[in-house]
């Protein structure tokens, strides 16, 4: 288990109500691009239907029950943080409209524009004479 994301998963489990834990994984997620992989873990804590199965994902045997059901709880609200920090990730990464391309065609149809008046007008006042 020399992977980092496995190592920093094993001291969440193991530390469940440490949340400097929390805050170290999903940091090393976010630096690494690996949100989809916090969140599949998070995911199987949420749904883990007994204490052997947080066991079998490397964590440690907690108080029973309550201690399941209340880990249960607190994953599915971490899940709902990771959704919320993948959301924004994804809004930093959107690229903004290209706004010069934009008044590009904007100063080319007023040109245009402009130009048409101007031949308008001169055709205009030549049929005035």
């Amino acid at each position: 288990m020399s992977d980092p994301l496995d190592v920093l998963w094993a001291h969440v489990l193991d530390t469940w109500d440490d949340d400097k834990r929390h805050q170290a994984f999903l940091a090393y997620c976010v630096d690494h691009g690996t949100l989809a992989e916090a969140a599949a873990r998070y995911r199987k804590v949420a749904e883990a239907s007994s204490e052997a199965d947080v066991v079998s994902m490397g964590g440690v045997h907690g108080s029973g029950y309550r201690d399941l059901a209340s880990r249960r709880d607190d994953a599915k609200k971490r899940l709902a943080a990771v959704a919320l920090v993948a959301m924004s990730a994804l809004d930093n990464q959107r690229t903004q409209p290209n706004t010069s391309r934009m008044m590009f065609g904007f100063k080319v149809f007023a040109g245009l524009f402009l130009l048409a008046s101007l031949l308008a007008l001169a055709w205009a006042f030549s049929g005035m004479e």
